[in-house]
């Protein structure tokens, strides 16, 4: 009597297993699935980064914009500007809280960093009394 299991059995052991060449191609069709799934996570990764810089960037240019907009809604009048050449990248203003406290922003571009700079003054010296960058680096194509 014939088992079925018998049957299905092949006797010849070079058929059995795969072939070296098929071997080969399927690892070379799954190196080139690799190299895509890598190429597309590596592009998304710099896509990411490229958005977060694009984001940080949007809310330092905000967060300039609101400040400086807030101490010109407060300021009691522009000081004159200076007809000093050295100077001519800054405006001072004198800022009023209402209760009688006044004090003096002098917002410049810095000539050695070109950073955006927010400096208090002492009103009577007019020394620095503290200094904040606003913004790291400015580009002005004029110059």
């Amino acid at each position: 009597m014939i088992d079925a299991r018998d049957v299905n059995q092949t006797t010849d052991p070079a058929e059995s297993g795969f072939t070296l060449l098929e071997i080969l191609v399927t690892m070379v069709v799954m190196s080139l699935v690799m190299v895509a799934a890598l190429t597309m996570l590596v592009g998304m990764v710099r896509n990411e980064d490229r958005q977060s810089a694009n984001a940080n960037v949007a809310t330092i240019s905000r967060e300039t914009t609101e400040l400086l907009a807030r101490d010109l809604r407060q300021s009691n009048p522009l000081l004159a500007p200076s007809t000093d050449l050295n100077k001519s990248r800054e405006a001072v203003i004198q800022i009023d809280d209402g209760a009688g406290f006044s004090e003096l922003v002098r917002y410049r571009i810095d000539t050695l960093t070109t950073a955006l700079v927010r400096e208090v003054l002492d009103p009577a010296t007019s020394a620095v009394v503290s200094t904040q960058t606003l913004v790291a680096s400015t580009a002005n194509d004029a110059d």
